[in-house]
This record gives structure tokens, C-alpha cells and sequence, in this order.
């Protein structure tokens, strides 16, 4: 594993999730395995995220931004932001027009509290802590660094410093996202370094692969 003193500077680490919502959540694999099933695989793939940055990434701040309405105080999602705020996460609604103003909210607002932001979604169950250590220590010389998807965009990003223009005019959801966001990238002058290439769990295919996964790791 990346050797790396997590100490060593002013960080933050962001969990981009939507609320556990039933008929909010992993819409598009909802559609062949349905609702239900839909909403316990993502609460399965987001506790699996927050396990890992909570017991395998010490002394760096934790935030969930969230989106998605509390359905009521004994909700799910209520007893979710519960749990995380006695757990001392930060937890904060997401704010933006498209997903892109969204993540640039979320890392500028780090970046303007003096903190090295990197931020990961919640469905990604082979992200490690050693992505995670990587990444921060990409940032000590890159302008902004990746964790590139098999789908065609991302599931790990960080800044080193602000560019609102990286996450503009992008075709979220579809498979250019990464090449588009490099373009940025290079148009901005910003040096970027990309991480291993990973997937998250959208499609059947990728929950048969995960439940795969799974299965080997316990035996």
C-alpha cells in the first residue's frame, strides 16, 4: 500500500451519495431488478463507502453531500445523517444545477477552507484506501487527478486548486465524460494525473460482476 502520512496536510474527503430514497436510487438498474432491490443495493455499495473512509482513512476531515429530500425524522436517510453526524462527518446538501456545478461546489468550498479536497462516489465497491492515499498524494504536484471508469467517466476526483471550467459543458451519464473533462483539462493548462482505471455498479452486468467480487473475498 501507498506509504503516506495522512497528517502531513490540511485535507478533506467528500462522499458524493443521493439519500436512501426508495424509487430515488440506481434508477436505471432499478428498471430490471426493481425498485426495492434497487434501494438495498445502494444502501449496501454506500455503507460499504463510508466503512472505508471511516475506518481506513485517519485525521482527514469526512463529508457527505448529499442529495435528495429527508422523507421524514424516522426515515432512512434520517437515521443515515444521524449516524454520520455523531460520527463527526460533515454533512451537506448538494448544490448546483447539473452534477458537474455540484462537484465544483463541493471542492471549491474545501479548496476556499484552506483543505486539499478529493472527492468519491458511493457506488464504487473496488475503490481502496490505497486510491484513496494515491490521490492525495497526486495533488501534492498535479492540478487535479482522476480515477478514470470503464463506463467513461469517473469515480474519484481531486483539485489542488479551483477551475469551475473543468466541469462545464460535459454530457453527464454518458461515456465521453472523461474525455471531455481531459479536454478541459488541457485547454485549462491544468497537469492532471490519472489514477487506475475502476468501475462502479450501474448495470446488471456490473452487479453480477460485484456480487461476484463479493463472493470471491469471502471465501
Amino acid at each position: 500500500m501507498t506509504e503516506v502520512c495522512w497528517r502531513a496536510a490540511a485535507r478533506r474527503l467528500i462522499v458524493f451519495s443521493r439519500l436512501p430514497q426508495l424509487g430515488q436510487v440506481k434508477t436505471r438498474l432499478a428498471r430490471e431488478v426493481g425498485d426495492q432491490s434497487a434501494w438495498q443495493i445502494h444502501m449496501q455499495l454506500l455503507n460499504a463507502t463510508l466503512d472505508l473512509v471511516a475506518q481506513h482513512v485517519p485525521h482527514v476531515p469526512r463529508e457527505l453531500r448529499y442529495a435528495g429530500e429527508l422523507n421524514g425524522p424516522d426515515s432512512e436517510a434520517a437515521s443515515l445523517l444521524n449516524r454520520l453526524r455523531h460520527a463527526d462527518w460533515m454533512l451537506t446538501p448538494q448544490c448546483g444545477a447539473d452534477l458537474g456545478a455540484r462537484m465544483h461546489d463541493a471542492l471549491a468550498q474545501a479548496l476556499r477552507a484552506g483543505q486539499t479536497p478529493v472527492l468519491i462516489g458511493s457506488d464504487c465497491p473496488v475503490l481502496s484506501v490505497d486510491d484513496l492515499a494515491q490521490a492525495f498524494v497526486a495533488l501534492q504536484t498535479a492540478d487535479v487527478v482522476f480515477a478514470p471508469a470503464q463506463d467513461g467517466g469517473y469515480a474519484l476526483v481531486g483539485l489542488r486548486r479551483e477551475a469551475p471550467e473543468l466541469f462545464a459543458q460535459v454530457d453527464w451519464g454518458t461515456e465521453q465524460v472523461m474525455s471531455q473533462t481531459l479536454a478541459h483539462a488541457q485547454a485549462l493548462g491544468l497537469t492532471v494525473r490519472l489514477l487506475r482505471t475502476v468501475w462502479d455498479v450501474d448495470t446488471p452486468f456490473d452487479l453480477r460482476r460485484w456480487r461476484a467480487l463479493a463472493s470471491d473475498s469471502g471465501r
